[in-house]
């Protein structure tokens, strides 16, 4: 069925930039594949196969998962303690709404391939988990990302994923309940739901109808915002740009006037442009320390404000754990056994280790990147003040 330009994980940025569709279709290259979204993508194998098989996922610990990268190769994932928190999570939640209506997994839709002809042609996607339930249409989404906190409210993507099966069985539908599980998630709820109605997925319907149509306009709007962090089209897109160099402006003002557009550089330029940027990357790092530093002394910053981010629970004392729970958990009470890496076995082993585990290892090739050279290593070490002025741009 191949990956819409028009899909689920993208209705958040396509709704807010319509002209985003087009760039990025204009783009002709394969990106390589983001390690925290394969990450992702063999958490969801895995928590299909655990839902689907009704497997515990602890007792997949130490089993492989693979899944493709971009470039079509195959990834392989070990299943760890952080993989089978995150998919038991996801798993006992939707087994426990289960249970309550008397239902099974076969009542279960998982990794479900859909299309919405009733939409536009090319709405299409994979729902991770849907059912009905009495009168209630269940949709949940996994998301295995740490940073980025979702909420299922008004969540276009998830209201994306619920059409499909809420079109198949509206006339059993009073309700609908679309859930978010983010066991890794930095801060917040793990667990988050949201109730609406058959009306506003109706209403969603048509929105969603009229978003496509916009994108397939001749001269489609483009709209800055914090929908741009993934959009691959960002690099040369005008209105990211013009809001770059707004922005900058306010900063350094005699810097930002000598910034074309980027795609509008030659390679040249671009090798003289990139070690300055390592310069601002250092101004901008102390301006945030600098920022930080006022606002710890009481003075106000205006737009930002001091808060503590939530932290993990800790045990006060494990000793204290391990007393009261090992006669009833035993070998469950303890995370997984983990090999140690090539260098800590090769400290071990002693004289002659590194040629004992030499058969054993092997030096995988690393991501491609960007790197300075020497001279652009030089260029980056002198005086900010120098800079600029040796940066040929115009």
């Amino acid at each position: 069925m191949g990956h819409s330009n028009v899909s689920p994980s993208g209705a958040e940025r396509f709704f807010a930039c319509p002209g985003c569709v087009q760039a990025q279709a204009a783009i002709d290259i394969i990106e390589p594949s983001n390690p925290a979204a394969l990450e992702g993508s063999a958490i969801h194998e895995l928590a299909a196969d655990c839902l689907k098989k009704d497997i515990d996922p602890y007792d997949m610990i130490g089993e492989t998962v693979e899944v493709k990268d971009n470039y079509g190769d195959i990834i392989e994932f070990t299943v760890n303690d952080d993989f089978a928190f995150a998919v038991r999570m996801y798993r006992n939640t939707i087994l426990g709404i289960l249970k309550e209506h008397g239902l099974d997994q076969n009542a279960l839709q998982v990794e479900t391939k859909f299309t919405l002809p009733e939409v536009d042609s090319k709405a299409r996607g994979t729902t991770d988990c849907s059912f009905v339930a009495s009168d209630t249409l269940y949709v949940f989404d996994l998301k295995g990302g740490r940073g980025i906190i979702v909420s299922p409210e008004e969540n276009k993507q998830c209201m994306y994923y619920a059409l499909r099966p809420y079109l198949d069985a509206k006339m059993f539908i009073s309700r609908v309940v679309i859930g978010i599980i983010q066991p890794r998630a930095r801060e917040g709820d793990y667990i988050k739901m949201w109730e609406t109605t058959p009306k506003r997925l109706g209403e969603f319907q048509m929105e969603l109808k009229r978003a496509i149509n916009l994108t397939r306009v001749k001269n489609p709007d483009f709209k800055e915002g914090k929908h741009c962090k993934f959009c691959k089209a960002q690099g040369n897109c005008t209105t990211a740009h013009d809001s770059a160099l707004t922005q900058m402006q306010a900063v350094l003002p005699d810097v930002a006037v000598v910034f074309p557009k980027v795609t509008e550089l030659t390679p040249e330029q671009i090798g003289n442009a990139l070690p300055s940027l390592e310069v601002l990357k250092g101004i901008i790092s102390n301006l945030e320390g600098y920022a930080f530093t006022l606002a710890s002394k009481g003075i106000d910053i205006p737009n930002y404000a001091l808060t503590r981010g939530s932290k993990q629970r800790r045990y006060k004392d494990e000793q204290a754990v391990i007393d009261a729970f090992s006669e009833e958990l035993g070998d469950d009470l303890y995370g997984e056994r983990k090999l140690r890496s090539p260098a800590q076995l090769t400290k071990i082993l002693g004289k002659g280790g590194k040629d004992k585990v030499a058969d054993y290892v092997f030096v995988p090739e690393g991501d491609l990147k960007l790197v300075p050279t020497k001279e652009a290593k030089d260029f980056i070490s002198r005086k900010v003040e120098d800079v600029f002025k040796d940066v040929q741009l115009n």
